[in-house]
């Protein structure tokens, strides 16, 4: 499992490039006392203007697309032919399905989903709606998967879909 969310933070750790063309934009406004990214402030920013959106977009998305290109080679993953996983929320979004076998859509009620930005990131429901409006719906990503989880469900049936999918995708390889 390659997980870009762990790559994204590491292109903005403290001394990274990434980090460093963030805050030449933006300064100090966007960094905690400790210099690390203050997530919440960079987010106040980029979900209120789609051009501040597209601008970290094109300065983070090639840092970490180059990251899990040495992961992939670091652990061999080209010279075999073995089934591996690669997590990023924005691979729909950011067109890069194709670089994919298949593409797995892993979604929720648009009320599970606005739970959770409320818990996990403490977001109000405004944050919550500018987060939400910048993202494509699940319709629109749906057509471009091959699969999809709907983690509203229980977790033993996300575990009999995803075991089942598994087998099929093994059975097509052989």
């Amino acid at each position: 499992m390659i997980d870009a969310d762990k790559m994204a933070r590491e292109a903005v750790a403290i001394g990274s490039v990434g980090l460093n063309s963030l805050v030449n934009r933006y300064g100090d406004r966007i960094l905690q006392k400790d210099k690390s990214l203050d997530r919440h402030a960079l987010a106040s920013i980029i979900f209120s203007d789609k051009q501040e959106k597209q601008f970290v977009e094109q300065t983070l998305h090639p840092l970490i697309q180059i990251e899990s290109e040495k992961v992939l080679i670091r652990n061999d993953i080209p010279k075999h032919r073995t089934l591996w996983f690669y997590e990023a929320a924005l691979i729909i979004e950011t067109k890069r399905q194709s670089l994919f076998v298949e593409t797995w859509l892993v979604t929720c009620s648009v009320e599970t989903q606005r739970t959770r930005l409320a818990m996990r990131d403490g977001f109000n429901s405004d944050d919550v709606d500018k987060r939400l409006s910048n993202q494509m719906t699940t319709e629109e990503k749906a057509k471009s998967a091959q699969f999809i989880l709907d983690t509203d469900q229980e977790l033993s049936e996300l575990y009999k879909k995803i075991a089942h999918r598994i087998t099929m995708i093994k059975n097509r390889s052989q």
